[in-house]
């Protein structure tokens, strides 16, 4: 008589289905996060953001910086040759004190921007 490999495939398929059926339920009760959400889940890098270099998804990683802000401080390195100072931070456009107070521990310069610069 063959043997069947039947009975590995049966417990396979049972596996996925459980999978596809937990996947979906909790597809179904997906909902964006809250402001307060995020926050609490917020995680301080273990390295800081390095700002003369970092790319756009490395500066979303930073608190309270979205979208746009990631954006406004791309184009502001850009325009002005790099940062010279983590503070000067504050002179891109939306950037406050308070999302400062939230970021500072968490970047650096880099390559100083003097030092491209000249």
């Amino acid at each position: 008589m063959k043997k069947s490999n039947a009975p590995g495939l049966g417990i396979t398929m049972i596996l996925l289905a459980g999978l596809l059926l937990c996947f979906n339920s909790h597809a179904r009760q997906a909902r964006p996060m809250t402001a307060a959400e995020l926050d609490a889940n917020a995680v301080i890098h273990p390295e800081p953001i390095r700002l003369n270099t970092a790319g756009y998804w490395q500066l979303r990683c930073l608190p309270d910086i979205n979208d746009e802000k990631a954006r406004a401080i791309l184009q502001y390195r850009a325009e002005q040759g790099g940062f010279d100072s983590p503070k000067e931070l504050l002179e891109v456009e939306g950037i406050t004190e308070n999302i400062w107070a939230s970021v500072w521990l968490q970047v650096e310069l880099g390559t100083y921007a003097g030092e491209r610069k000249g």
